[in-house]
């Protein structure tokens, strides 16, 4: 499986390198320069250290990179974290850089797509957005991890959201699950 991860400039690269790491399929990576800055302040480290964790790091500003075309394959796009920004350019149809053209592409190639905004509170545009989206097929995943199974760490709360994408894109694994039977 090949998946193409965006990274845009909304708070929560944690998610976005959370993901990464837990992530053993064949992945590739596009980043805004407001994410690159984002990651130094939120993490204090360099984009440059994912070089070693993905198959090739795209510039946003690339529309020549082959992830641009419909005729590259690939099996799944995830947006994390999405901006409000980006997901508005994905809504209204525009493919000024890499990350909104591979959306198009993914949209009309029938690909999975998942995005994870990071955002809140959220207005009404935001939330139209994300319904327009959401009536196309997109996986619309907020960053709003749950409680229910008592996370003790930080990585507990990304894992709940990572392992929510993980299950989406159909990748099998031992993740934790509510488990009482309510019905």
């Amino acid at each position: 499986m090949k998946i193409i991860i965006g990274v845009t400039g909304a708070s929560g690269i944690s998610y976005a390198l959370r993901l990464i790491d837990l992530l053993k399929e064949e992945k590739y990576l596009i980043i805004t320069e407001n994410a690159k800055k984002i990651m130094k302040y939120e993490t204090g480290m360099d984009y440059k250290i994912l070089e070693k964790k993905v198959k090739k790091i795209y510039d946003d500003n690339d529309l020549f990179a082959p992830v641009a075309s419909g005729s590259t394959k690939f099996d799944a796009f995830v947006v994390i974290p999405a901006s409000m920004n980006t997901i508005a350019k994905f809504a209204g149809g525009i493919s000024d850089t890499l990350i909104t053209r591979v959306f198009s592409v993914s949209l009309k190639e029938k690909r999975k797509i998942i995005i994870v905004p990071r955002e809140t509170p959220l207005n009404s545009i935001n939330l139209e957005n994300m319904k327009k989206l959401s009536d196309l097929g997109v996986v619309v995943m907020p960053a709003s991890p749950g409680f229910y199974l008592k996370p003790k760490t930080i990585d507990d709360l990304l894992d709940f959201i990572v392992f929510r994408i993980l299950d989406h894109l159909g990748i099998e694994g031992d993740y934790p699950r509510w488990e009482k039977n309510t019905f």
